[in-house]
């Protein structure tokens, strides 16, 4: 019962969440026309108002950003797969993220390789694990800490995400628990997280597997296979 409630009460807030995200959205849009006018006005302004406004333009644009990532997140799924660059979704996932990574002082960091070729999956269901893993690097890290996010192709074509933290690090005598149902270290803590996110992976064809050293961090890989290359799987229905 008492999962049931929390549940519930996750399904509320997330309608809660769309609601203000949509809120914000509004007010957003008029400040940042005000500041592109000011910007256009014939007045010349003292170089220290232009540095100003540019970063007020910056600030807003990265609040955008965050609000349609967020509203994208939090819409009800309608699609299949379609084509999709991994390196959006690891930067939407950051995106999401930052805030919690800045409370608890940790580093995001980004290492994403170029010219990857898109794959071909559910856009949400990705994001969602990538969020989990993200997620758990964020909590696993002490203050001062750092997550890496990196993407990359292997020599045999797969793309893969790799999901990198310095935190606490998993004891060996756990490996074989950590996708689990209801298995976790933390407290207070479902133990869902980890198994869903393999559940995810799975359903969209791809893979996921870890490496971890008690006391020097965690690495979690997704792999997407040579078949969900949009260059292999084919073009049809692709979304940017």
């Amino acid at each position: 019962m008492s999962r049931e409630i929390q549940n519930n009460k996750l399904i509320i807030l997330g309608k809660l969440l769309a609601g203000i995200t949509h809120e914000i959205r509004n007010p957003l849009s008029a400040i940042e026309l005000e500041l592109e006018s000011i910007n256009l006005s014939e007045q010349k302004l003292e170089p220290e108002i232009t540095e100003s406004l540019k970063a007020c333009k910056e600030a807003t644009e990265r609040i955008k950003n965050i609000i349609e990532s967020t509203l994208e997140f939090s819409r009800r799924e309608t699609r299949g797969a379609s084509s999709h660059s991994l390196n959006g979704i690891a930067e939407q996932t950051l995106d999401l993220l930052s805030a919690a990574a800045r409370k608890k002082n940790v580093a995001l960091i980004r290492r994403f390789g170029k010219n990857l070729p898109k794959i071909v999956v559910n856009k949400n269901k990705i994001l969602q694990a990538t969020i989990n893993l993200v997620n758990n690097g964020i909590e696993a890290c002490s203050k001062g800490g750092a997550v890496k996010i990196q993407t990359s192709v292997k020599k045999d074509g797969t793309v893969k995400l790799d999901v990198i933290d310095n935190g606490v690090g998993i004891g060996k005598e756990n490996f074989d628990q950590i996708f689990s149902d209801f298995y976790t270290n933390k407290k207070g803590g479902t133990g869902l997280g980890l198994s869903v996110c393999k559940a995810i992976i799975a359903d969209q064809k791809a893979s996921i597997k870890f490496t971890s050293k008690l006391g020097e961090g965690s690495r979690f890989t997704i792999e997407f296979p040579v078949s969900l290359r949009e260059d292999s799987y084919g073009s049809e229905n692709t979304n940017n």
